[in-house]
């Protein structure tokens, strides 16, 4: 995990998807991947959609459920939702949004 923290979100943007396809074999809902790529997708708006589709994609591909990839990618959708909230009531737009 140490080598994964030094790179730049450039970097890291172009080995995103084989991180998303390796946390398939990662045990439980904590895994250190998986909180990784929250954080950096919390930090760096450009990672948070493409990790978002990433895990959409493999969650649909798995081969059934996987616990870590429904709990990331529900945390990144919630996520998303809050932050859009946020932003709608900062411009004073009142916006309906399904979660």
């Amino acid at each position: 995990m140490r080598s994964l923290e030094g790179l730049t979100d450039a970097e890291l943007s172009c080995v995103l998807l084989p991180l998303v396809v390796a946390m398939r074999y990662e045990e439980g809902l904590g895994g250190g991947l998986g909180d990784f790529l929250i954080r950096r997708a919390i930090a760096c708006p450009t990672l948070a959609m493409p990790l978002f589709w990433f895990l959409t994609v493999e969650r649909s591909s798995a081969g059934g459920p996987v616990a870590m990839y429904r709990c990331v990618y529900v945390y990144l959708r919630v996520r998303a939702c809050v932050r859009a909230r946020e932003m709608s009531c900062e411009s004073g737009d009142l916006v309906a949004i399904s979660v």
